[in-house]
Parts: C-alpha cells; structure tokens; sequence
C-alpha cells in the first residue's frame, strides 16, 4: 500500500477510513488492485501566500504630480509652493528623519526658511533652515563651475513625516521671504531648489539629502545602490528601483513688490452693443500686493508699458485714435499705436488708418509719460484703452463684435517687451523705490483677461 499522508477513523467504532482523493486527482489505489479504490477522504490544498522576508521597508521620492508654476516671491511674506514631492513607503511605514533642499543659481539670500506642509494641511509641520544643517555634511558648491549655493535643512525626530506603507504622502514646500529691512536683496533673484542625488546616506554623518529609518524595524535606510533591487534604500527621483536622480524644483524670482491680479473693470455688461465714436472699449483694474518692504521708501509697481490684443470683427477703428488713460485722471492720457499681429511690427497705417479684424494695440514708455501708471502697495488702479470707432457695423447684414484683452505676459522666460513676436510679453512694469528692477510677466493664473465683448 502507498503510504497516508492523512489517516482518519470513525469516532463511533474505530474502523478506519480508506482511499484519499486530493484535489481532482484519482483516488490512491492498492498496488494489487486495478481497480479505483472508493475514497473516503477528500483533501483540498490552496498555495499559501508567498511572503518577502526583508529586514527594513524602502522610501521612494520623486517629483509630485501636481506641476508648480514659476512663482514672483515677494519680500516678507509667505510664498506659494516652489516645489512639491511624492514620498512612498514599501515594506513598512517609513519615518522620514532628515531633509535638505539646496539652492540652483543664487544662494537664496532673500529666503528665511522654508515651511514644509503636507497636502490639504494648513499648518506647516516643520521648517527648513540654514541653522537646521547643524553639523550635517551639505553642499556649498555646485556645478562645473562651482557656484555657490546653500542648503535648508529639516530635522525631523519626532516623527513629524511617517510615510503608511503602501501609501504615498505629498508634501509642500513653501518659502518664507524676508521683507527687505530684514535682508531681501533687491527685486530679481534667482530662487530654485533641488535634492541632491550623489551623497551617501549616513546618519552618523549627516549625510544624504533624505534620510530615514523603518518605522517597525527602527532600521536606518540605506544610500540607493543603483540595482533593481529594494533592499531598505532611499530612491531619490524614482518611483522604481533604478539609479537616483537629481530632484529640481522650477526657477522662481523675487520681488518687493507684485502685481497680484489684473481683471475686467468695464461697467458695460457683455453683450452691449458695440459703441461708436470715441469710447472706453477696453477697462482692466490692476492690484498689488500689500506688503512691508520700506527701505528707501515702500516699493511700487508701475506699469512701464501694455500690448492689448483687439478684436474687431465687421468693426472699424481709427488706427491712430487709441489713448491710454488713469480711469481717475481721465484729463491726462498718452498716445498708443495700432500693429497688425506677428507682423515684424508693422505699424498700422495708410488709407483711413483703419484697423479692423485682429491687432494689437501697443501703450509704451509709460513711467516716464504725464499719465500715472503707479499701483500703491495694498491699492489698485484701473486702466482705460480709449479707442475711435468709425464703423460699428461695415456689413448691415453681418454681426459685429469688438473685445479688448491681455495676453502673453505670464511665462517667466518672456524677457522682452514688444508687438512683433508671438513671444514678446504684453507686460512690462517696474519694481520701484529708490532703484528699479524690470520684469516683463507677472505670477497669474489666468493666461488672458478679456473685457468686455461688444456684440452688435
């Protein structure tokens, strides 16, 4: 007979149960019989759970999802977020211990510190300092060129960031400015971050940009190194396990003082049909920022000079007949000139000096014309494009419409002012006290601001 794995009895006389069927297979069978033997008992098996026995959990950290625009970081006050990060435990909750986020481009002179906030928290839940580095091995030079930089450094031993396994965690980074009594330099540094890739892991150092230890195990997490294997490691830049990656946040400036909205100030409600004669066809009201930057005097914006965008369909207007205007001094005006659109800067001119269809309306050298374009910290000012419209409707039997708006003056990289390229900012204004830094877009969400639109 083939050996049991199972033997079993009737409880009420003792007689033994024969044959045993495992799963679908045949019954076992006596070597002298040909015959099937009956079954008795019936096992059914299941594979067992496959377990990964592994000593400390791994961490993996990488850009979040979540893009973060180029920011205009003014002087004492708090910042938007500059970068923000994915942290994602394997194997066991990790507890995030140290963290360090180094300067690109300057040495971040104008920023205090950095406030840590995880998502849709509103208080910060630590802070990111040069005097937190304490004795930590961090970076002072960086680049083929070696420039300098400075590292921010978190200390975080009282399980401030513990990362659930299997979990991710989001966290914001935000900068708190010093105002420009307190050390901000003037309006136009470079202020980017990054975590460095290269340095060892090593607690008893301080190094590494990230360290961490395993949050059951008590474990300290290793340096990533660079197989595809997880094996208690810090992954910086990836989300698998690969090489590390440096971690860069975008290119942000300073400012000590910001223009931080632009909107339609037209009275006249969408719709209204369109005007005619000499009209206030476009209205936009700008606001700064209050703030306390008042060395040499509280820092203001002033608008230097606007592009606005016409469109003028079965509409015509007199091409030299546009004014830009103060709505609160309407007596003092200047002069702005008519380009067709991508034109090389083609000046509008000719029979009539008609423009209709699609243009653009260029008002420049405005901080040194009669008219007053200074927006006061914590004010606003609304601005009015006057404009001679010589035929409401050219076609009777077509519709006429005419709207005034902004474009193009939100991407950092715009660096200058102009009417003839799609990549000319429609924006230029002025950081002002007793010097001026020019800046030729402005941190906004919205890409065009539209007035009103004239229907007839």
């Amino acid at each position: 007979m083939q050996a049991s794995y199972i033997e079993a009895e009737e409880l009420d006389d003792g007689s033994s149960l024969s044959g045993i069927k495992t799963n679908t297979g045949n019954c076992q069978t006596d070597t002298d019989a040909a015959a099937e033997a009956s079954c008795d008992v019936t096992v059914t098996t299941v594979d067992s759970q496959l377990w990964l026995l592994v000593s400390q959990g791994d961490l993996f950290i990488t850009i979040d999802s979540t893009p973060v625009k180029s920011r205009q970081l003014l002087g004492g006050a708090l910042g938007e977020a500059v970068l923000r990060l994915q942290f994602h435990a394997e194997n066991e909750p990790v507890d995030v211990t140290d963290l360090q986020f180094t300067s690109s481009g300057s040495i971040a002179t104008s920023v205090d510190r950095l406030e840590l906030y995880k998502e849709g928290e509103s208080t910060f839940f630590a802070l990111a300092t040069i005097g937190g580095c304490g004795s930590d091995e961090v970076l002072s030079t960086y680049g083929p060129l070696g420039g300098a930089v400075r590292t921010f450094c978190a200390n975080l031993e009282t399980r401030q960031l513990v990362v659930p396994e299997g979990a991710d965690t989001d966290v914001i980074v935000r900068p708190r400015m010093k105002n420009d009594v307190g050390g901000a330099v003037q309006s136009g540094g470079v202020v980017s971050f990054f975590i460095d890739s290269t340095a060892a892991s090593n607690n008893s150092t301080g190094s590494g940009a990230i360290r961490a230890r395993g949050d059951e195990s008590s474990n300290n997490l290793n340096k990533n190194d660079g197989d595809t294997s997880g094996e208690g490691e810090v992954f910086l830049g990836t989300a698998t396990a690969t090489t590390n990656t440096i971690i860069s946040g975008n290119r942000h400036e300073t400012v000590l003082a910001k223009i931080i909205s632009i909107t339609n100030a037209n009275p006249d409600a969408n719709g209204t049909n369109v005007p005619t004669g000499v009209s206030p066809v476009g209205q936009f009201k700008f606001s700064a920022a209050a703030h306390t930057n008042s060395k040499n005097g509280l820092n203001d914006a002033v608008l230097s000079g606007i592009v606005f965008n016409v469109t003028a369909t079965n509409v015509r207007l007199n091409s030299s007949g546009f004014y830009l205007y103060n709505k609160a001094d309407s007596t003092t005006k200047q002069l702005c000139r008519a380009y067709y659109t991508n034109s090389g800067g083609q000046e509008i001119s000719g029979a009539n000096y008609s423009a209709s269809g699609s243009f653009v309306v260029e008002c420049k050298g405005l901080d040194a014309a009669a008219i007053n374009t200074e927006i006061d910290q914590g004010a606003d000012a609304t601005f009015v494009l006057e404009g001679d419209v010589t035929h409401a409707q050219v076609s009777s039997t077509a519709s006429s419409t005419l709207q005034v708006s902004l474009q193009n003056f939100t991407t950092l990289g715009q660096k200058t002012f102009g009417n003839d390229a799609s990549t000319d900012s429609h924006i230029h204004w002025i950081d002002k006290d007793t010097t001026s830094t020019n800046f030729y877009w402005i941190e906004y969400p919205e890409t065009i601001v539209k007035s009103t639109s004239y229907q007839s």
